[in-house]
């Protein structure tokens, strides 16, 4: 369990930290600052850590569903140092489905937090006990377990370090104003309600600390968006985001419009079809009319079918599409949408976010003019994990002042120059291929770029690079990949490949450049 020992104080000989979010980034941050010496406290809104993989019991970040699968191989989504073992993965993926049936037995009356809560302790008493050598896929009950094994391994006993569950952040303020150019001269005012007080009131008991720096690791799956449609107002059908789906069963026969073909799109209505749903999915990049079934219609029992975006929504049920096709008598409409960038806790002049622009973020990582408040995990299209913890490793080195910041002007410029290279605001953090060489400019610029790292992100990236050619590029393809399993070398000079379609082996050597 988290501890709750009393908020480090700030002192003339310790720095001190905050640390907002005990998901993955923020346990990244903490794990790393406190090797350095830097006390934190580890402030999270929900009741555990884990962020959004906490499987079940979320007061917050209920994102992932329970019969979720990761789409990249556990091999290279764990911290480069801290692999995943055979008891992370969970053996029977029924275990999740059975408890997610159970909760829900064919009616929508369960609330999505009962169905996942029952989950989790059904997952936690029988499937986390057995031993599974083989998957590179694991799901999301394996995460969560790897999470917590992480935290109580190298978080929790730390004399370093305090986790507050419960414990929203309110606000965020500088102290001083005295810093635009001092990388570790700013002071900020933390604020929070402890809600995990039995004598406190609803709102809970209000703290408040005093901080050298303030890491933001509160994650950007917060904020649902939410598109409108023409005619949403008279729709009899059923409006929800992905953030509220939690098993596809209840969908059992029901007409689905699944809005968005990116991971959590692609997933749900696979997993809709599988249980007997009519899917649609919307993909706006789609040019191809519904006339032409070849082209837009697959996935289990036939049940997926492509469409371009929606121009309204009618009050007879029916969805007409940009290419003047319609499907009648849709049930729910379920937006796969993504989330926006929200930082409640800090002002406008302090930090805007405008079209998925985090402004002004160098390197994506340090507020430009008050550089000693730091975002960790703001790219997105990554393999989180790994980038999160050489993030984190780079604010250390900095805050232990083995490495300095350069000035602001310089700051500056690179911001600026990196908004020139964008062509698309909205991408601006995105990294996808590119996440690779910002790794290595991170541990270069923080000094710690060595030939094992190299060596790590040379191999992650062949392996990144073949899983994308696996996936089905529609919904309703074959989707199989995620039976292949991969293995990495001890010294990241070979990886395996093993194909679960013709059980055929392929071992690729990694030479160095």
């Amino acid at each position: 369990m988290p501890n709750r020992r009393e908020v480090a104080k700030k002192d003339s000989q310790m720095r001190c930290a905050a640390i907002i979010g005990a998901g993955p980034a923020g346990l990244a941050a903490a794990r790393r600052l406190a090797a350095v010496g830097v006390r934190c406290t580890i402030l999270e809104a929900d009741g555990g850590v884990g962020g959004c993989w906490r499987h079940g019991g979320h007061d917050v970040h209920r994102v992932i569903w329970p019969t979720l699968k990761t789409n990249l191989p556990k091999e290279i989504m764990a911290f480069h140092d801290v692999p995943f073992v055979a008891q992370d993965d969970v053996n029977d993926d029924t275990d999740v489905h059975a408890s997610v049936e159970r909760a829900q037995h064919s009616t929508t009356h369960v609330s999505s937090t009962e169905a996942t809560e029952l989950s989790r302790k059904d997952v936690d008493s029988t499937a986390f006990a057995r031993v599974v050598e083989g998957r590179s896929f694991v799901n999301a009950a394996a995460i969560d377990h790897y999470l917590q094994r992480f935290f109580e391994n190298h978080i929790q006993d730390h004399q370093n370090i305090t986790t507050l569950t419960h414990s929203r952040v309110t606000s965020v303020k500088l102290a001083t104003s005295t810093a635009m150019n001092d990388p570790v001269g700013s002071d900020w005012i933390v604020e929070w309600q402890d809600r995990d007080v039995t004598s406190a009131k609803d709102g809970g008991v209000h703290r408040s600390g005093v901080f050298d720096l303030v890491v933001v690791a509160n994650g950007h799956y917060n904020d649902p968006v939410l598109p409108a449609f023409e005619g949403q107002d008279t729709f009899p059908g059923r409006i929800m985001h992905s953030k509220d789906f939690v098993a596809a069963n209840v969908f059992d026969g029901k007409r689905v419009v699944v809005v968005g073909v990116k991971a959590s799109g692609t997933d749900i209505a696979r997993e809709l079809a599988g249980h007997g749903a009519d899917v649609h999915c919307v993909d706006r990049l789609c040019e191809c009319s519904h006339q032409n079934p070849a082209e837009n219609a697959g996935g289990a029992n036939g049940g997926i079918w492509r469409r371009p975006s929606i121009t309204r929504l009618n009050a007879d049920g029916s969805v007409v599409f940009q290419d003047k096709t319609h499907v009648d008598r849709v049930d729910t409409i379920l937006l796969c949408t993504g989330y926006h960038y929200t930082f409640p806790f800090l002002s406008r002049d302090i930090l805007s976010v405008c079209d998925r622009r985090v402004h002004p973020l160098y390197m994506q990582l340090f507020h430009c003019e008050f550089p000693s408040l730091v975002f960790i995990g703001i790219p997105w299209t990554i393999i989180p994990f790994p980038l999160f913890d050489i993030q984190a490793t780079f604010v250390a080195r900095v805050a232990s002042g083995k490495v300095a910041l350069p000035s602001y002007a310089d700051r500056k410029s690179h911001l600026e120059m990196q908004y020139e290279r964008c062509a698309n605001v909205k991408d601006t953090h995105k990294l996808a291929g590119a996440q690779f060489d910002y790794a290595r400019e991170l541990a270069a610029a923080g000094a710690f770029l060595d030939t094992d790292l190299d060596a790590r992100l040379r191999i992650v990236e062949q392996v990144y690079a073949h899983v994308g050619t696996q996936r089905p590029k529609f919904p309703g393809d074959p989707d199989v990949y995620r039976e292949n399993n991969y293995r990495i070398s001890p010294d990241n000079t070979t990886w395996t490949f093993h194909s679960a379609v013709d059980g055929s082996t392929q071992t690729h050597r990694v030479h160095a450049p």
